[in-house]
């Protein structure tokens, strides 16, 4: 089996907002004055909007300081139980006797998609293809009306919420899929595969496509179901697959970390979360 990029292993570290010297202002989710570091760890589909947030709220609150790294949903989770984060950027939400202690604060919504290349002349799939081409029964692209070409499954690592959410659609089990040919481990990834490798296909986040699609990466959306994969289906709720983008704390967040979601949960925050191609959370 091979890797495309690096399938998670360790956390990418990356660093977002601002630190600043002398009294922190009043920001525009009216949170007050607050100071102290918020230490964010979670998911790559979720860090392409929980970065902007902190960079645009540390502009106003020049003493809160943001650690943010990419990892995934789980591990998130993990970190925040065990203290090592302040808030878990997840689209897997708490659940069991573990999570008891843990708040899901909705900040927008996704949906996930298929993509290809733009060259590939495949327009629409089935749920039946798309099983049969991910359980490795479809090899060639003319079995589903594209070209006699090879085709290239492009599949996420098991510890991705993004596979656990397009087997329960599909109704089968991740150990179904075929992984002999490339595993990655993140949106991005997963989009640079399908760029590098016409022939592929993959499943990503709504908002990751769109956006790397107006940024002028060669890829073609294809919806569930014929549904046009946008922002407008993600928020009616006709996209098939849809999912709640959270920040995740404890039930006593500390007051810096309380601050920030605050105005990420407000309308403040509507402006760069339609920047990025995410629906509005659910009212």
């Amino acid at each position: 089996m091979k890797k495309f990029g690096l399938v998670i292993v360790a956390a990418l570290v990356l660093s977002y907002g601002c630190k600043g010297q002398g009294s922190e202002q009043q920001g525009s989710s009216g949170s007050g004055a607050v100071s102290g570091k918020v230490r964010m760890v979670g998911s790559s589909t979720v860090t392409p909007l929980a970065g902007p947030l902190s960079e645009t709220y540390g502009k106003t609150h020049l003493t809160t300081q943001f650690d943010t790294e990419e990892s995934n949903s789980s591990m998130a989770l993990a970190a925040l139980r065990s203290g090592m984060a302040d808030i878990a950027l997840s689209i897997k939400p708490p659940s069991g006797e573990e999570d008891k202690n843990l708040v899901a604060h909705a900040v927008a919504r996704d949906g996930l998609c298929m993509i290809v290349h733009k060259d590939n002349p495949v327009e629409a799939l089935s749920d039946d293809q798309l099983r049969s081409i991910f359980e490795g029964k479809v090899a060639n692209w003319k079995e589903v009306g594209g070209k006699d070409a090879p085709l290239v499954r492009l599949n996420h690592a098991e510890v991705r919420t993004t596979l656990v959410m397009f087997v329960k659609y599909l109704g089968v089990q991740a150990s179904d899929m075929k992984y002999t040919d490339v595993v990655v481990g993140s949106d991005k990834e997963a989009i640079q595969g399908v760029v590098n490798k016409p022939d592929a296909i993959t499943y990503v986040s709504i908002a990751s496509a769109l956006t790397a699609q107006a940024a002028g990466s060669p890829i073609k959306l294809i919806g569930f179901k014929g549904v046009a994969p946008t922002v407008a289906n993600v928020e009616n709720g006709t996209v098939p697959v849809v999912y709640d983008v959270n920040f995740v704390t404890n039930n006593a967040p500390k007051p810096p970390t309380k601050a920030f979601v605050d105005y990420a949960t407000s309308s403040a925050a509507a402006e760069i979360r339609k920047q990025k191609n995410f629906g509005a959370p659910k009212s």
